[in-house]
């Protein structure tokens, strides 16, 4: 999940980008301001409030796979979200991040074998990535 805070002033969403990138170590991270590296979602962005109204801020779900061919060890998701503020609709780019783990599992429920799953993730800030 994504949180857009509330604003007293006007927001117009251009766009957010998540990415996945591999990363030797868990502090060899470079940050989604140098590199996002495999898009995961490239688009739009709609916060919309949950239900019943005041639980959550604005907020989008977002179901993400990763690709099979992905490295398994220490990974970062990446945010880059891109939008307009105020009357003058000034842009704004926020990047955000969030160091993984990606580990190879088997369940009776997968009859292909390994599975990549990601465990971890929260990124606070606005918006705010949440399990």
């Amino acid at each position: 999940m994504i949180e857009q805070p509330n604003s007293l002033s006007s927001i117009k969403q251009v766009a957010i980008v998540i990415g996945l990138v591999h990363c030797e170590s868990e502090s060899s991270c470079p940050g989604p301001t140098n590199e996002l590296g495999t898009i995961l979602y490239s688009g739009s962005f709609n916060p919309q409030y949950a239900t019943p109204p005041g639980t959550l801020p604005p907020h989008q779900n977002f179901s993400l796979q990763v690709p099979e061919t992905f490295a398994v060890g220490y990974a970062q998701l990446g945010v880059a979200h891109m939008y307009l503020l105020g009357a003058g609709l000034s842009p704004y780019l926020e990047t955000f991040n969030t160091t993984l783990m990606i580990t190879n599992t088997s369940t009776a429920a997968d009859s292909q074998g390994a599975t990549k799953t990601f465990s971890g993730m929260r990124i606070v800030g606005k918006p705010r990535l949440r399990q």
